[in-house]
């Protein structure tokens, strides 16, 4: 938000914004380990016991629920993840220590953290590299562009306010979408030509009943990298090389972008 408007506008004008809605997730350890988040209306997960390991139900899903990652992780929507459909593991088996609490380093988007988990974690290189297609592919594109299995939730815009001392959010139309666009962050851990990507909510009048004016909107895009949590071996668009070349509808164009875009997601 800041980059879109000013800086400190998330604890100046829209702070009330952050408080009851930014900051009602994972605000603080107990909401993970003693009780839901405030989002879900809380309550105790086992009594008052303090939990080494949270449910992946109780608390990683409230919010991360049946519309996000959550629910294309456990198939609430779409085919679900290899990962959690055959080999049944949770979120903290790849999202612990400082890949979930975070090293104390503050970075400009959660795509530069360094201790991020990485397919390569688990899968060795050194044997996907005698398979010709990663060879072909391997610098050029993301994991998710050839292993994500289908559509992703996209919502195309959302509002924020308050009505009679309550805060409301009111989205405009939801898609399901899977498309693939030209990395808009290359780093050292993502230096790829091509990702998948997926439109964040944001629009010029997100904030307008606050009379707040993102002034600097056309500076950040819309259409941002995502990694799907829906990864599966064979996929529709690697069962073949026609099954992705020359399909331009799995691919993010200028067809795809609606007038009131961000002028940055023409790069």
């Amino acid at each position: 938000m800041e980059a879109r408007s000013q800086p400190g506008i998330m604890e100046g004008r829209l702070a009330e914004v952050n408080q009851v809605d930014c900051a009602t997730c994972h605000a603080t350890c107990g909401q993970c380990h003693i009780s839901r988040s405030n989002v879900v209306k809380g309550g105790l997960l086992e009594g008052h016991q303090f939990l080494k390991t949270s449910s992946m139900h109780d608390v990683c899903g409230q919010c991360h629920g049946t519309s996000n990652e959550g629910g294309l992780y456990l198939a609430d929507y779409g085919v679900g993840d290899v990962h959690w459909i055959q080999g049944k593991m949770t979120c903290v088996d790849c999202h612990h220590g400082a890949k979930l609490h975070g090293s104390g380093v503050a970075y400009e988007n959660r795509y530069q953290v360094q201790e991020l988990p990485r397919c390569t974690d688990c899968h060795a290189l050194d044997t996907l590299a005698q398979e010709q297609s990663h060879a072909i592919h391997r610098d050029k594109l993301s994991c998710h562009v050839c292993h994500s299995a289908g559509s992703v939730e996209t919502c195309l815009g959302c509002h924020e306010g308050f009505q009679d001392g309550q805060r409301y959010r009111s989205s405009e139309k939801t898609e399901y979408i899977f498309k693939i666009g030209l990395n808009p962050n290359p780093t050292e851990a993502h230096p790829y030509t091509c990702v998948t990507v997926r439109k964040v909510p944001t629009v010029r009048d997100t904030f307008a009943y606050f009379g707040v004016e993102l002034s600097s909107f056309d500076e950040v895009p819309t259409w941002k990298m995502s990694t799907p949590h829906n990864i599966r071996k064979t996929t529709p668009q690697n069962k073949s090389c026609d099954s992705c070349h020359g399909h331009t509808e799995l691919f993010l164009t200028e067809a795809d972008l609606r007038p009131r875009d961000s002028e940055a997601d023409q790069r």
